[in-house]
């Protein structure tokens, strides 16, 4: 399976790319590629094919404009602004 991460903040995207990379070791799943991005151009440039082998994680910020560019069969949209948590 190839794993994309469309996020601009590279803390969040080394903390997200670390945490998808020990979950597959955990489910023994090592010939599964993840890939990191901070721009959405070069990740459409990248993915060229379609199939459910395929998972996004892409910052909603960044991947709405861009988002039907992209031949996805899975995603998922992640939000790291302090903005969107909730405080109790």
């Amino acid at each position: 399976m190839n794993i994309y991460i469309l996020e601009d903040d590279l803390s969040q995207q080394v903390y997200l790319e670390k945490l998808i990379k020990q979950i597959l070791s955990q489910k023994n799943r090592q010939n599964d590629n993840v890939k990191s991005f901070e721009q959405p151009e070069d990740l459409i440039n990248t993915v060229k094919e379609k199939g459910n082998h395929q998972l996004f994680f892409l910052d909603i910020e960044l991947g709405q404009n861009d988002i039907l560019q992209i031949p996805f069969e899975k995603i998922l949209f992640i939000e790291t602004s302090s903005e969107s948590h909730h405080i109790t």
